[in-house]
């Protein structure tokens, strides 16, 4: 049924499952369509990340190759923040075709790798490591991870982050990562 039907069919898991979860916060999962210049098919919202401060969430899949088994699980794991990364409350996360391949089953060594889905957000720096220059507590950025993005706060080194363009949606700010970073690779590391 391809990639329409298959992030429809995660959307109604996770929200489903965060429903059950946190009742009463107001999340907001939805298809891309009608987001203006946003490209990734699934986009994660919550209203008001400090309504749920106290708990730690995390979206998990409980059985790879069923897009149904996506969920919302409490995240007990906290580690302490190393010395050259930043720990952001994602506002928005997005979950791209790569996603949606990991979720099917169709992404190559994804069970191996212990990676989770959502690789683009963004977010507000909510604390830094003893090494940080450039970014402070407050800052709105945006930034890639490797399957981590959608949870209560992500860990994330400061080259993997900018600050966010204030003229963007939080949205259309955590759709940028993965396309530029692919173009940029192509043109610099690859071209020369």
């Amino acid at each position: 049924t391809g990639l329409p039907a298959a992030t429809a069919a995660m959307a109604r898991a996770v929200s489903r499952s965060f429903a059950q979860e946190f009742s009463g916060v107001d999340l907001t999962v939805r298809t891309a369509r009608g987001l203006g210049r946003t490209v990734s098919p699934l986009v994660m919202s919550l209203a008001k990340p400090v309504s749920i401060r106290s708990r730690r969430f995390k979206v998990v899949q409980r059985v790879v190759g069923r897009l149904d088994s996506v969920a919302v699980g409490v995240d007990s794991h906290v580690v302490e923040l190393a010395a050259s990364e930043v720990r952001v409350r994602p506002r928005t996360a997005v979950m791209n075709f790569r996603d949606v391949l990991k979720a099917s089953g169709l992404y190559p060594n994804y069970e191996a790798t212990g990676e989770g889905l959502g690789d683009e957000f963004c977010g507000a720096v909510e604390s830094v490591g003893s090494a940080v220059s450039g970014f402070a507590v407050g800052d709105i950025v945006l930034g890639s991870t490797l399957g981590r993005s959608f949870a209560s706060t992500v860990d994330v080194s400061t080259s993997a982050i900018i600050r966010a363009p204030p003229s963007m949606s939080n949205q259309e700010n955590a759709s940028i990562p993965t396309a530029f970073m692919t173009a940029w690779y192509g043109l610099v590391k690859l071209a020369g």
